[in-house]
């Protein structure tokens, strides 16, 4: 990278040196629509002021950004040569690892970046055209650098785009990202949270002082946030210092806690697209950098909101295997348990068809939780049937 280019980034924030530790890697196949789209925008951004300096980005990957809360920063680990005469060497990784799986999740499905899970070289092309509605084709940027490029590609013969100038053909990306929205759709999570019953003001208060009380205790660690819906628990944590991944297998939410927080400019809480009853695994021994959570840091403190009896009833697992699950995730817990009686757990079964095992207790779930940790306080919330139970594994 040119010297006074790399100096410049990272003074801004926008480059990582490899020599300094991340407090949590994410990968674009965990992130919201608005989080690739901010990482494709950096990348040609960067591609575009190298290319001033008379060097040219050679290659482009979702690989090479990560996060540091809402702020996408590219590694320490890009390729740059002298620019020379003719194609941009990076458009068609860029095409794969950005445009095609933003196009898809804004016509398509907004968890269609879920893709690069599978293909670490970029969505194919010709798959994405495939798949992408007619109407994307009467779309000047999603036809040129999408459709037209996938069917040149398949005929061996250089896409139209490359006939552009590096700098304009690096502007035109810009513009047809810029412009790409998130799908406008609503989701079983959304809707269910929009029409369930609310806590008092006075159960909301308790549960945030016990989130603070929990996050002090840490000292400014790591904290998840399992099933986060907006963020609102994990930026109680954040403002203790702490550092808080805020995870929630909704998109829609996802995508709305990275709107707020990035707003706020907040360093220190990263959204993520992640279904607590599926944290996933490494995918192979020999990719150390695509690793499942349960092979990620652990964290100081996992805060578990009225998400535990949706992991029983739903994704129908044990509640000595959730237990266990947190215990591999952290030494502390911050955990709540719905009572059957409660009107958002009531409004949850009829809308979901769904009934309670019949070990669903709070008696049954104490003792499964107390074969991983030890119950250090278990609290009702007021006005509510609820309980908030804090586990630990360390002594008193």
């Amino acid at each position: 990278m040119p010297v006074g280019l790399r100096s410049e980034l990272i003074r801004e924030g926008r480059l990582h040196p490899l020599d300094q530790p991340l407090d949590f890697t994410s990968y674009p196949y965990e992130w919201g629509f608005l989080q690739l789209k901010d990482a494709a925008l950096l990348t040609l951004d960067v591609a575009a002021r190298a290319l001033r300096r008379g060097f040219t980005l050679q290659h482009a990957s979702a690989f090479q950004v990560q996060f540091i809360g809402t702020a996408p920063v590219l590694l320490d680990s890009l390729l740059f040569a002298p620019a020379q005469p003719g194609p941009w060497p990076a458009y068609e990784p860029f095409c794969r690892h950005f445009l095609a799986p933003l196009l898809l999740m804004a016509h398509v499905s907004p968890t269609a970046n879920q893709l690069l899970h599978f293909h670490p070289d970029g969505i194919p092309l010709d798959h994405a055209s495939r798949s992408l509605p007619f109407r994307t084709w009467l779309k000047p940027g999603a036809f040129l650098h999408l459709h037209a490029h996938a069917r040149a590609a398949d005929r061996f013969r250089p896409p139209l785009a490359r006939r552009l100038p590096q700098a304009a053909l690096i502007e035109s990306l810009r513009r047809t990202i810029s412009s790409l929205q998130p799908l406008q759709q609503h989701s079983v999570w959304s809707d269910y949270r929009a029409q369930a019953p609310r806590l008092s003001p006075a159960g909301v208060h308790f549960k945030e002082c016990q989130v603070q009380f929990a996050a002090e205790a840490i000292r400014g660690g790591l904290v998840y946030d399992m099933g986060a819906n907006t963020g609102q628990f994990a930026r109680i944590a954040a403002l203790t210092g702490a550092h808080c991944v805020a995870f929630d297998p909704d998109p829609l939410c996802v995508d709305a806690c990275y709107r707020i927080d990035r707003s706020a400019g907040r360093r220190n809480i990263l959204p993520l697209l992640l279904d607590t009853g599926d944290p996933g695994v490494a995918l192979d021994s020999d990719l150390p950098n695509r690793l499942g959570l349960l092979h990620r840091p652990k964290a100081a403190l996992v805060l578990v909101l009225a998400a535990a009896q949706y992991l029983r009833i739903s994704a129908n697992i044990p509640f000595l295997h959730i237990a266990s699950l947190f215990r591999h995730l952290s030494s502390n817990l911050l955990i709540e348990f719905v009572e059957p009686n409660d009107p958002t757990l009531s409004r949850f079964l009829q809308s979901t068809g769904q009934v309670l095992p019949e070990d669903y207790s709070l008696d049954n779930f104490t003792h499964a939780f107390t074969r991983y940790f030890r119950l250090r306080s278990r609290l009702p919330v007021p006005g509510a049937n609820r309980w908030l139970c804090r586990f630990s594994t360390e002594a008193a």
